[in-house]
């Protein structure tokens, strides 16, 4: 049987939201920042192997929300073959900016 603790932490460094488009990202800024939230841009940056614009902003419980579009992604394989490169087992976008301000 499930019961519900309402008093538990949860450690949740970050979430994200993936959007279609660069207009959606740009739209989900609009509402935050009509919600009072500070907004944070990174526009055609590379982070897991893809390029991706995305904003971030900071909800009052202090999680990191991302919303993003990925405009371009890497090939995991050997240009002109099927093999498979060997990624990093390190952790892609550790960072998460802390929402300072959208003019920026």
């Amino acid at each position: 049987m499930f019961a519900w603790k309402p008093h538990v932490a949860i450690n949740v460094r970050n979430l994200g939201l993936q959007v279609s488009s660069t207009e959606e990202v740009l739209a989900a800024k609009t509402r935050l920042e009509e919600a009072w939230l500070a907004t944070f841009d990174e526009m055609n940056t590379t982070c897991c192997y893809a390029l991706q614009d995305k904003i971030w902003a900071t909800d009052p419980n202090g999680v990191r929300w991302e919303v993003f579009a990925v405009l371009d992604q890497e090939d995991d394989r050997v240009p002109g073959s099927r093999i498979l490169v060997e990624k990093s087992t390190e952790t892609c976008c550790t960072t998460c900016p802390t929402g300072s301000s959208s003019s920026e």
